[in-house]
């Protein structure tokens, strides 16, 4: 009889996760900070932006109190390609970093500012420099979801498959959070679908997690280069996601797809992707699982000696799978 209290409330791969979100919580925070400007000073940086003359006479050495230049002001208080190429030319240097660890090419991709962001890059702004937790600009505009932006940046040389400090590449970032029409571009410009992040852990494992269906249909549309029993440092195949997180329209599309899923594999746990759906009380996948699959989960034990049904909830789980 298995125990099932004797199981690890967080796995590694839980907790590593849980610091990437965190991580990414942070870099928007920051980011934010560096766009928070005092009233008085906006107002200030607006007249000079939209006067020529105020413009002609602004200390080029001015910074603000987040140590911002006059670069990253221009991209925060409505100023224009013309202000960003004069500024250049008498020599501002795009890789100067705000306090908070940005360029003002990161934060023009934030704000998605496709008309600054084509300036600085034609200025000579390094578009592969990273910032505050080893961000390019390219994920910067990821994160923010701006796929205009992301595209200005591909087209100009950005490397697709650069890792930020969490060893996330921008497609890790734009299945993470969703974004559909950036997941596009960037397999366009030759994302690697099967990237490994700090933890295995590939693109199709977290919209799995997520339940990104649009994201996941992107990802597999070429059924050659994708594979979907890849697995994480925990033996974690995208199924076991979606059965756990309980995204029953995933796990139909993965099963009914023809992706050759293997639907009984395990993790370093041995658990089936049925072990998570019935311990996360994920019915609906359950009976998915079961009419797509088969039965042969249910006889598996897991290294605590457990089937799926060791559990609380266990005559429940056999009434709904008898009705399966």
């Amino acid at each position: 009889m298995g125990n099932y209290k004797s199981r690890p409330t967080q796995t590694c791969t839980d907790e590593w996760k849980k610091k990437v979100s965190e991580s990414y919580s942070v870099i928007m925070e920051k980011l934010d900070d560096d766009l928070r400007i005092k009233d008085e000073e906006y107002s200030e940086l607006k007249h000079v932006f939209s006067s020529d003359e105020a413009f002609n006479k602004v200390n080029l050495n001015y910074r603000s109190e987040a140590g911002l230049s006059l670069l990253h002001l221009c991209c925060i208080c409505a100023g224009k390609k013309s202000h960003i190429r004069t500024l250049m030319l008498k020599g501002l240097r795009a890789s100067r970093l705000s306090r908070n660890g940005f360029t003002a090419l990161h934060l023009a991709a934030y704000t998605d500012n496709a008309e600054l962001v084509t300036a600085l890059l034609h200025g000579g702004a390094d578009v592969q420099q990273v910032g505050y937790g080893a961000l390019t600009a390219l994920h910067i505009a990821t994160i923010a979801g701006h796929h205009e932006a992301v595209d200005i940046l591909l087209q100009h040389g950005a490397y697709v498959n650069v890792q930020d400090a969490v060893f996330f590449t921008p497609l890790h970032i734009a299945a993470y959070y969703g974004h559909e029409q950036v997941c596009k571009l960037l397999l366009k410009f030759g994302a690697d679908v099967n990237a490994s992040g700090e933890v295995g852990d590939r693109p199709l494992h977290l919209a799995a997690a997520k339940g990104f269906l649009n994201v996941i249909r992107l990802l597999m549309q070429d059924r050659g280069k994708v594979d979907v029993n890849t697995q994480d440092n925990e033996d974690h195949v995208p199924l076991h996601f979606c059965a756990r997180f309980g995204h029953h329209e995933v796990v139909r599309f993965l099963l009914q797809g023809n992706f050759n899923v293997q639907p009984h594999s395990i993790n370093i746990y041995g658990d089936t992707p049925l072990h998570l759906a019935c311990y996360n009380g994920k019915f609906e996948v359950v009976k998915e699982l079961v009419q797509l699959t088969g039965t042969e989960s249910l006889s598996k034990e897991n290294i605590f000696s457990e089937t799926a049904f060791h559990r609380q909830e266990k005559n429940n789980l056999k009434k709904l799978l008898e009705r399966s």
